[in-house]
């Protein structure tokens, strides 16, 4: 798997301090101070450790043992109330270790890379089973208009002491999938100056909003209790406005 490879070097090449518009969207959307907060896909834990503060205990799961063990790693308070475990977002044991959760977040993208909208579907479905009455089910995603034309051209090239990464995306429909390829070239120190290559292939893929809508209501969300939001969340998403915004962001509630 792709971020399989990628756990290793991820924290280096992102810009963590962008981190801090999940954050308050996150802060902006509680009422209250949650006691069980579950994070989708979170990757390396950077975000879900700076949720920290937000609730009393915070579980964060991701498919990639590699991408956990960086997160058990790094983890700068190793006994405080985050935590991390390998689990598959889409399977109903990916939330077990509590009864119910009163948050559960998915961010930066993480549900674009789900290979259809099966799981997207299942995703959803677990994610209302496991939240309590009244719990938040917050996300984002990119948008068609992004996939198709914010990564046209896409180039990115980074580099430290040790390891140098090239970065190309390449955006494609197929039949009436809107997706994003994204070929990426590690070159890692081993030895003086021998460096290993590593190539990478992650597809992202994005669908109309009225794509998200029906499988959240299918999943048991009603329309009323459905938010989208821009701009990190300081907008209500408005179509006629926002007809280039990069991201959704939804805050649906149970």
């Amino acid at each position: 798997m792709g971020f399989s490879k990628l756990a290793q070097v991820y924290s280096r090449f992102n810009d963590e301090s962008a981190y801090f518009d999940w954050i308050t969207f996150v802060e902006q959307s509680l009422d209250k101070r949650p006691y069980t907060l579950l994070d989708l896909a979170c990757g390396t834990g950077v975000l879900t450790e700076m949720m920290g503060a937000l609730a009393d205990e915070i579980i964060g799961i991701d498919l990639s043992p590699e991408m956990i063990f960086q997160a058990q790693e790094t983890l700068v308070h190793p006994y405080s109330n985050v935590s991390f475990r390998v689990a598959d977002m889409t399977q109903s044991s990916a939330y077990q270790w509590v009864e119910g959760y009163d948050v559960i977040t998915c961010f930066l993208d993480s549900l674009c890379f789900l290979e259809d909208e099966t799981q997207l579907n299942q995703t959803f479905h677990q994610v209302y089973q496991h939240l309590n009455e009244g719990g938040q089910f917050l996300f984002d995603v990119w948008t068609p208009y992004h996939i198709r034309y914010g990564f046209n051209g896409f180039e990115y090239f980074d580099y430290d002491e040790s390891t140098a990464l090239l970065w190309e995306s390449y955006p494609t429909e197929v039949l009436e999938e809107i997706e994003v390829e994204h070929d990426l070239t590690l070159f890692i120190q081993k030895n003086g100056n021998l460096y290993e290559r590593t190539n990478i292939t992650l597809v992202e893929r994005s669908h109309p909003l009225e794509v998200f809508m029906h499988h959240l209501k299918e999943a048991g969300f009603t329309p009323d209790n459905i938010q989208v939001y821009v701009n990190h969340g300081r907008e209500i998403y408005d179509p006629s406005r926002h007809h280039e915004t990069p991201r959704w962001f939804f805050r649906c509630y149970k």
